[in-house]
């Protein structure tokens, strides 16, 4: 069962993201499975300078990413992000296509970095 998350007014409901609680990131939709929840998400960044030479980036596309969250009301929680691509518009740059970086995660991750902190301090304790 996916649930719009959209608060009737926009794109995405500022209630739905204030339960994330991770700026720039905004729940696009919810949805159930036996394993727990699944949480669907992109950022709002709509500019992006090229890491190689600068120049603005088009968006290009998006790939999905997922990652496991942390627990949600005693639930497992995956996370997929729908990372965007960007396109460099410099014919001569290297760097043709490029993907967004969030605080998030890392590249090639598996574990949100706030999953990877809630373990490390639960094996602290």
């Amino acid at each position: 069962m996916t649930n719009s998350t959209s608060c009737g007014d926009g794109k995405w409901c500022a209630l739905s993201d204030a339960l994330l609680g991770v700026p720039g990131v905004h729940i696009s939709a919810v949805s159930e499975a036996a394993s727990g929840l699944i949480v669907h998400v992109e950022t709002d960044q709509t500019l992006a300078g090229c890491p190689a030479c600068g120049v603005v980036a088009v968006g290009h596309s998006r790939r999905r990413i997922h990652l496991h969250d942390i627990p949600c009301f005693g639930r497992p929680v995956r996370l997929i992000w729908a990372k965007r691509l960007w396109q460099c518009q410099d014919k001569h740059c290297p760097k043709k296509v490029f993907s967004e970086h969030h605080p998030l995660a890392g590249k090639r991750a598996i574990l949100t970095n706030r999953a990877v902190r809630w373990a490390t301090d639960a094996l602290e304790r």
